[in-house]
């Protein structure tokens, strides 16, 4: 469903609303347009942070499961026209960062140590829109699409 000025994918069933324009493009009544504006995780966030406070709306970086079900929706390309369906910023955090016990032998013979936790710290998650991969180990500091959604209440 669209909102009235057609800028918004309402999803009524997981209550959400969408932009149907990454960052750095905008909607025209017809399609996105403007240039696809890339960011770090870090700029991501801190733009999620800056709309939410500005707009008084919880915007945010969608979870991974969230992207997934825009890549799995066979209206998604109806919705998104002009998406560039690639690698888009999560907001999920990166799982890997359990201490390393040095003296287990387990976490020895893998090789793990505990600059492998400061490593995870620095990585994000990610969704390619265009075939619905997800990776765990992309940097924070590359630049990728980004599209914000937040809480929508019919």
């Amino acid at each position: 469903m669209l909102s009235a000025d057609g800028a918004y994918v309402l999803d009524t069933q997981n209550k959400l609303a969408w932009l149907r324009c990454v960052e750095g493009m905008t909607w025209n009544g017809h399609n996105c347009v403007g240039e696809a504006r890339l960011m770090t995780y870090t700029t991501a966030q801190a733009l999620a942070a800056a709309r939410a406070k500005a707009d008084g709306v919880a915007w945010r970086l969608p979870r991974i499961h969230e992207l997934r079900r825009l890549k799995e929706d066979a209206a998604s390309i109806t919705l998104f026209p002009s998406d560039p369906r690639s690698w888009t910023w999560s907001g999920n955090a990166s799982i890997n960062v359990a201490q390393t016990n040095p003296y287990n032998y387990g976490n020895i013979a893998s090789g793990s140590t505990n600059q492998e936790e400061r490593l995870s710290a620095r990585m994000g998650w990610a969704v390619h829109l265009g075939n619905g991969a997800s990776r765990g180990d992309v940097s924070r500091g590359t630049a990728l699409v980004v599209r914000l959604v937040r809480p929508y209440q019919p």
